[in-house]
């Protein structure tokens, strides 16, 4: 970046835009889903802490809640 040029093709994730970068999407891409999967019958503390916090950082940008419940 010595020119202060650069570029990257990445996922989005609004929530952590940098006001100091342009932001192109990519027509004709088709959008990507996550998830998270856990043995059943497991609630730990810990698991519900976890997907609390992946909820928060993957959240859609028009604040759609992500189904992430243990």
């Amino acid at each position: 970046m010595a020119a202060g040029y650069a570029f990257a093709v990445m996922m989005d994730f609004p929530q952590l835009r940098s006001p100091q970068l342009r932001y192109i999407p990519l027509e004709g891409c088709e959008p990507l889903s996550f998830g998270a999967a856990w043995r059943a019958g497991v609630r730990s503390p810990a698991l519900r802490r976890f997907l609390s916090l992946l909820e928060q950082s993957l959240r859609p940008a028009d604040g759609e809640r992500a189904a992430l419940t243990p």
